[in-house]
């Protein structure tokens, strides 16, 4: 929408909400005025008198943002357009559509992964088929999040998809009836030999601790129960309440699970469990990762400051903030980052402190020391530190580019278009024809991918050139790019160990879904296989982490007797 110029004002009562969003109150409440009404004039006079048009709402957009951009990254204005989206993401994933991933790459809207009895899988749609209309509209030049609101509408209504699919010569016409999606938050439940339960949690909105319970019960119904692995890892976080709820399921009535404390005090709030556990005895591991952030480390941080549960994996996210919305006027919302968080020890886990605009994540001189309930040492400022770290994976450039560039995802689109079955999951194993058929795929492709070593060696050639010492260097250099020149087909075999399991699982999801993906994986987790190793033992090694013996009792920090060994070595 252009400036109209002659009646166009903002509201006050919007400016005002906006400046009280960002605005400190240290110079008092007539500065305010002051800075609203400069504001106010401010903004008529370049409406009224700039040389050129220009858009009111992005103009106003940008200013919005750049004003809380100057606090954190988590606070944000909401537009009245984009608040079903934030709904979904940060409060319950619920919407009627398809029930299916989409993803844009070359400019073109594909099938990424249909979800398991929802309308795009029981209509037959694939991943890595193509998107060519909806309905009447050619989708062709929109972009993904354009398509994706066409996609989604009122349950019980329908439309017709058009699609092009790999092999096919002509289109193919699908006619499909939204219905309600439900994303749930536990994505993956199993009970493992030895009775020992998994519960992948993937979120923490609405009915998050609710279906988290129900799947403990499902184990108990099925008999006893010797251990659960609470699975953390890449979960992102949602409502804090769900959070404390979820720590009470395994932690009895009346126990600090986490102090929320803010500039204004009604935000100081203390959470608390509110009703007996339902298995406050069962030894118990949680799995993080750093992707885990917020809610995630709430109860991580929880159940290791109450020794209630070990914690595998690797140093969390590092989020101690919460956030809360304000409505705005014209049904706009602000979300603003109203206090931190501290765990039942004290501790804050915020890895960054937005105000000085430090990072504290692996600073050892900015951690302070709180100690759990069986008296282990527990650090601030970093995250969640595990009680037993898992070496994380660190793929290589080559892995990382055939993902990136859909090499993987292609591969299997043509895998499934050509073989109907795979047979039974458990029975299924990514044999040396497939992974040959891999490689030719990718010689035969337009693939280029570039290392590391190869991005610097080039920087290391154009300084070279500029500081006037090439003539000097050249055949080093040379010789160095010779060696290292990369030979695709060698690395497709050198790094094939880590290759194979991405490409098995990217195949496995063609016929098994979500479900097939999370199966194949825990097949070969090290965290999952050492909760496993811990939890059949859980009198021995289980016991003497959670009370802290030998290194166990310093997490996250090199204990005292280790600090003084290592410097009498030197």
């Amino acid at each position: 929408m252009k400036s109209s110029i002659k009646h166009y004002v903002l509201p006050f009562a919007v400016i005002m909400a906006l400046v009280l969003t960002g605005y400190s109150f240290k110079s008092g409440i007539l500065d305010l005025g002051k800075q609203v009404e400069v504001f106010a004039i401010l903004y008529k006079q370049v409406t009224q008198n700039y040389v050129g048009e220009f858009d009111d709402e992005k103009i106003m957009r940008k200013g919005i943002d750049a004003m809380l951009g100057e606090l954190d990254p988590y606070t944000q204005f909401i537009p009245s357009s984009e608040i079903e989206d934030f709904k979904i993401k940060y409060i319950n994933a619920q919407y009627a559509g398809l029930g299916a991933v989409i993803l844009s790459k070359g400019g073109k809207t594909y099938i990424s992964e249909p979800y398991e009895g929802f309308p795009a899988e029981k209509s037959g749609l694939r991943a890595g088929d193509r998107l060519i209309k909806v309905d009447s509209i050619d989708v062709q030049r929109l972009s993904g999040t354009e398509i994706s609101n066409l996609l989604k509408g009122p349950v019980g209504s329908s439309l017709r998809l058009e699609i092009d699919r790999s092999g096919h010569n002509e289109h193919i016409v699908k006619n499909i009836v939204r219905q309600e999606i439900t994303q749930p938050n536990v994505s993956f439940s199993k009970k493992m030999e030895g009775h020992i339960g998994y519960i992948k949690l993937d979120r923490f909105l609405e009915n998050a601790a609710d279906e988290v319970a129900n799947t403990i019960e499902g184990f108990l119904s099925t008999g006893k129960l010797q251990g659960l692995v609470l699975d953390l890892r890449n979960n992102g976080g949602g409502i804090l309440q769900e959070s404390v709820k979820i720590v009470n399921l395994f932690v009895e009535k009346g126990r600090k699970v986490v102090t929320q404390k803010g500039k204004n005090n009604r935000k100081q709030i203390v959470y608390q469990t509110t009703s007996e556990a339902l298995i406050p005895d069962v030894p118990l591991i949680v799995l993080v990762n750093g992707r885990s952030a917020s809610a995630a480390e709430i109860v991580a941080g929880a159940l290791q400051d109450l020794d209630r549960a070990v914690v595998i994996g690797n140093q969390s996210f590092g989020k101690g903030l919460v956030q809360q919305t304000f409505q705005l006027p014209y049904d706009n919302m602000v979300k603003v980052t109203v206090a931190k968080y501290y765990t039942p020890s004290g501790r804050c886990i915020q890895a960054i402190d937005y105000d000085k605009g430090e990072r504290q994540k692996g600073k050892e001189s900015a951690k302070h020391e709180y100690l759990t309930s069986n008296g282990r040492f527990v650090y601030d400022g970093s995250g969640i530190c595990p009680d037993v770290e898992v070496e994380s994976n660190n793929y290589s450039d080559l892995s990382q580019a055939l993902v990136e560039e859909y090499l993987l995802f292609d591969f299997a689109t043509q895998f499934r278009n050509k073989h109907k079955s795979i047979g039974k999951l458990e029975n299924f194993k990514l044999d040396s024809i497939i992974y040959e058929q891999f490689v030719q795929f990718v010689l035969h492709s337009d693939f280029d991918y570039k290392s590391t070593s190869d991005s610097l060696l080039y920087q290391l050639g154009k300084a070279l050139k500029n500081e006037k010492k090439w003539e000097l260097t050249q055949p080093e250099i040379q010789a160095l790019t010779e060696k290292l020149n990369k030979d695709l087909k060698g690395d497709l075999y050198l790094y094939k160990d880590e290759i194979a399991p991405l490409l098995a699982n990217e195949i496995v999801s063609r016929y098994y879904f979500q479900k097939g993906r999370m199966e194949l994986a825990v097949k070969d987790d090290e965290a999952l296989r050492k909760a496993y190793t811990i939890l059949k033992n859980p009198t021995a090694s289980y016991t003497q982490i959670l009370k802290g013996e030998g290194t166990y009792r310093y997490i996250g920090k090199k204990s005292p007797l280790l600090a003084h060994s290592s410097e009498r070595d030197n």
